[in-house]
């Protein structure tokens, strides 16, 4: 499918295809071992959907030797809103390192996932957090021949568990959405994507997880990658410094607020006082200013009496 036709089938069934055709571009030009599909989600309920995803490796590097980690990525219509559902999909000679970060079914579970921000968060952010993550955490480890068919092997650093071709889980967001049955397996899991040379056998206690070779090319992106996420590191560090300092002066703030709230306070209590000081003192002279009223009244009535007793004894 071109670029047009892809446009196309994007603006029918998702709401922000401009922003998957560059998130999607974008990974695609830096990460070659992965390639863009359409395939089928079977819901919950049996209903069917077609949807993209991204499937094929990525390459990290553990205990400085280089491996690649098959995944597969779905977008769902409302992407970057929602996150993406992605999935560990470890190939037939690989076994699945359940770990905090991969469930038995090989969904991954990582906090750039649980706290994905819409239109800051994006595919390849995401990416590079699987490989810092896998590079520390295998997500598969090598699978040696055994007589035992059913026999997995367990590496010292997970216990790896096959997984099974359809999965669902039930503490995410995204739990309506089950991995899908491909309608063509090898579309995506085809052998350009996932390479699968002759792999050296170890004792079973010893295990560690599948190494690939690592072209040269995946080299040099992988140093690009170090040096971003390196950088990527110092401005992060830069910018919580910032915080702290804000964080710093808003507290200072905040405590000079208070004192001042706490002086506000013992004013606003002196205040108090002193209006129920003069409240009492103006009771005091409503009585004594009615007192004389009564005792200047009780004067002019002696006084008329007066007047007319020496009247009348004038007569």
């Amino acid at each position: 499918m071109n670029s047009a036709d892809f446009m196309r089938w994007l603006n029918k069934f998702y709401q922000n295809p401009v922003d998957i055709y560059r998130d999607t571009t974008n990974l695609l030009n830096f990460n070659q071992g992965l390639a863009l599909e359409k395939d089928d989600y079977t819901f919950t309920d049996g209903t069917m959907k077609e949807l993209i995803n991204l499937a094929g490796t990525i390459t990290t590097y553990y205990k400085g030797s280089p491996y690649n980690v098959p995944i597969c990525v779905w977008l769902l219509p409302s992407y970057p809103n929602d996150a993406p559902i992605s999935y560990v999909k470890p190939t037939s000679n690989m076994c699945l390192g359940v770990s905090k970060f991969v469930d038995p079914n090989g969904r991954i579970s990582l906090p750039y996932l649980d706290d994905w921000i819409p239109y800051k968060s994006d595919l390849f952010g995401l990416i590079q957090v699987m490989i810092a993550t896998f590079g520390e955490t295998p997500a598969v480890f090598f699978k040696p021949k055994s007589d035992n068919s059913s026999h997995v092997a367990v590496a010292p650093e997970a216990t790896p568990r096959t997984i099974p071709a359809t999965a669902s889980t039930s503490h995410s967001r995204d739990d309506t959405i089950q991995m899908p049955i491909p309608s063509n397996p090898a579309a995506i899991y085809s052998p350009h994507q996932y390479p699968n040379p002759t792999l050296p056998h170890s004792a079973v206690g010893n295990l560690g997880p599948v190494i690939l070779p690592l072209p040269q090319e995946d080299a040099t992106k992988y140093e690009q990658l170090r040096v971003h996420l390196t950088n990527a590191i110092e401005d992060i560090s830069s910018k919580l410094s910032r915080m702290n300092e804000h964080v710093q002066r808003v507290q200072e703030e905040v405590q000079s607020l208070t004192k001042k709230h706490e002086e506000f306070e013992d004013g606003k209590v002196t205040l108090k006082s002193m209006f129920n000081t003069m409240k009492k003192e103006k009771d005091d002279l409503d009585r004594s200013l009615s007192s004389l009223k009564d005792t200047e009244q009780e004067l002019k009535t002696a006084i008329e009496t007066m007047k007319n007793k020496d009247s009348h004894n004038k007569i």
